[in-house]
């Protein structure tokens, strides 16, 4: 139709081109040309977003993985370093030192370590890599599991993309804070809506007219390049109905995201 409307106009005179417009049909006719090329390319651009939030989300997941196999690999080298100490105390028959630097070491365990469990395998991972993750950057984590996640509503990698990004941006709002002053704590638990996944971080508040801006695609106080992790947060939460808040006061900063422990027909 748009060829044979270029081939009109430009094969008659500006006499007929009045005319043409003139006629109150052909009017209806741009019109709702015009619409159906508007509406297939709001289309095009839903879905190439669409596109770009699965591959966000995929991407997401991913470096999560590989967070937590640096945070293993981390682990286990220092682990040979303790016994490589421990084997050379020995070798030389300094009983009460190398019994002396066990006792330390396990105290230094007992008190930097944070054992989270849940009954989800996945989740747990994700909490405990970011736990060590907390300790390596000397903020003060802490995660309160209230609830079984047995039978979540959702495909868990999406909760882990949900709470990842939600705690890796609580940690990048403490980092430049006094060492006291480095809080942020996790709770999953339930209510009678359904579940309820909290983070909350210690620190300077958002300014209130960002609070609906921080979830737009793009936008982000962090330079170029970022700002698509809270708006990926928001769509995934909607994907299953459920709906996210932020309050944030001189104190503290809370996302808020509740889910309905049910969902159908979700895509």
């Amino acid at each position: 139709m748009l060829i044979y409307l270029a081939i009109y106009l430009e094969n008659n005179s500006l006499s007929k081109i009045k005319t043409f417009i003139s006629d109150p049909f052909m009017l209806i006719l741009m019109d709702a040309l015009i619409s159906i090329l508007f509406i297939f390319s709001m289309k095009r651009i839903l879905n190439l977003l669409h596109e770009e939030i699965k591959l966000k989300t995929q991407l997401d997941y991913l470096n999560q993985i590989e967070e937590l196999l640096r945070t293993l690999r981390l682990q286990r080298h220092n682990f040979n370093h303790e016994l490589q100490v421990i084997y050379g105390l020995l070798e030389v028959e300094a009983f009460r030192e190398a019994k002396e630097y066990i006792k330390k070491y396990l105290e230094e365990i007992a008190v930097t370590s944070v054992l989270i469990k849940t009954d989800k395998l996945e989740i747990t991972a994700l909490l405990q890599t970011k736990a060590s993750l907390a300790e390596s950057r000397k903020i003060n984590f802490k995660v309160e599991v209230k609830t079984s996640l047995r039978e979540l509503p959702l495909k868990v990698r999406d909760l882990n993309v949900i709470l990842g990004n939600l705690i890796d941006n609580a940690f990048e709002a403490v980092e430049g804070m006094p060492l006291e002053q480095r809080k942020v704590e996790v709770e999953l638990t339930k209510d009678l809506m359904g579940y309820v996944f909290i983070v909350k971080n210690y620190g300077l508040p958002i300014k209130p007219e960002l609070i609906e801006k921080i979830f737009e695609p793009g936008f982000s106080t962090k330079g170029e390049g970022r700002g698509m992790g809270l708006y990926s947060v928001k769509k995934l939460v909607q994907k299953y109905n459920g709906n996210i808040q932020v309050k944030s006061d001189a104190n503290w900063t809370i996302f808020t995201v509740q889910l309905p422990d049910k969902i159908e027909n979700t895509p």
